[in-house]
């Protein structure tokens, strides 16, 4: 089993926003770590540190010698393929050839003030755009029209290092799952987005394994705190996940404003916010999709997934807990992958 890094947190008003990330890919690359996975987010405080995966791959490419590092994911409808392409060659070479992408169709409405024409068919535009992102990172000639409308032939510099770059789709709908795996990608999903279920899970594992082909890859973000006991993981990890889901709370009622729909997240921002709040942040921290726990309750539920089908386990580490105990928690996450390895 693998075991990465994945970084998703929430703006804050703190001057050094970015010196958890930089440290934790450090630790991680010096500890045995796989991969650290970086997200594309707009607008909003939830993710709001990470407008661009692009350029935080860049950074820390800069300060690491051996971590993978991965979009997670690129918003393929927001961008050129030519863009996608020519920025992720180049973090290629910065990398010495440690260069992967997530491709994602995106669904937030507001996000595509970017590329308002490009909302109704964004998942048809993510798969066109992948294919002309992996021809022209093969070094092919592309035809695309030029400042006068002639179509032009383009390939990209630098030509990356890799002959081929490693893909995931992110998906978390059976049907999602099953086309990541019929066109050949690697899948990245949630806990999350399985209702933090197993059995959920594993029904999707099954329609992703049924087309992909052999060898390939899983991945699983879950939330991530391994905490020195029971105690330790509740005084932390509670009240850090309730302000997670606060921000994601927020998200959901800015996109029901941004499509003119109801979905009770603007009523649930109200008075009946903290309760549930409280209730669903302990559910989702004790459940078999959580990698919240002592080291033993990690290894444990690692065990369990591997046996799933999960090959890699993306530990969303950046979701509120405070920077010292959050980094104690990664030398405990470092103990787990050992006795996984």
């Amino acid at each position: 089993m693998k075991i990465s890094l994945f970084f998703f947190g929430a703006d804050s008003d703190q001057a050094d926003k970015y010196r958890l990330l930089f440290d934790a890919v450090r630790f991680a690359d010096a500890h045995g770590l796989h991969a650290a996975w970086v997200p594309e987010r707009h607008f909003l405080r939830f993710g709001g540190l990470y407008g661009n995966p692009s350029v935080t791959a860049a950074a820390i490419a800069a300060i690491t010698t051996r971590l993978q590092i991965r979009a997670g994911s690129v918003v393929m409808p927001l961008h050129h393929p030519l863009e996608v392409a020519e920025a992720w060659s180049m973090i290629d070479h910065f990398s010495n050839g440690r260069a992967g992408i997530a491709i994602a169709s995106g669904w937030h409405v507001n996000d595509f003030v970017l590329a308002p024409d490009r909302y109704a068919r964004r998942g048809p535009i993510m798969l066109d755009s992948i294919e002309l992102v992996q021809r022209l990172w093969r070094g092919e000639s592309v035809e695309f029209a030029n400042g006068e409308g002639v179509s032009t032939p383009t390939a990209i510099l630098p030509r990356p290092l890799r002959p081929d770059i490693p893909v995931w789709m992110t998906a978390s709908s059976e049907d999602g799952c099953a086309l990541a795996g019929e066109r050949g990608f690697g899948l990245l999903t949630s806990n999350f987005g399985n209702n933090y279920s197993l059995d959920v899970l594993g029904r999707k594992i099954a329609r992703y394994r049924a087309g992909a082909r052999p060898g390939a890859q899983l991945t699983l973000m879950m939330h991530a705190y391994v905490g020195a006991s029971a105690q330790d993981v509740a005084a932390h990890a509670l009240p850090a996940m309730m302000e997670y889901l606060h921000s994601n709370i927020a998200m959901q009622a800015s996109q029901d404003a941004g499509r003119g729909e109801d979905r009770g997240y603007a009523e649930l921002q109200g008075r009946r916010e903290r309760k549930f709040l409280q209730l669903r942040a302990a559910a989702n921290i004790s459940s078999e999709l959580s990698f919240v726990g002592t080291v033993e309750d990690c290894v444990r539920r690692a065990r369990t997934l591997r046996a799933a089908g999960v090959d890699e386990i993306a530990c969303l580490i950046d979701f509120g807990i405070a920077y010292d105990a959050t980094m104690a928690g990664l030398q405990r996450l470092a103990e787990v992958a050992r006795q996984l390895a």
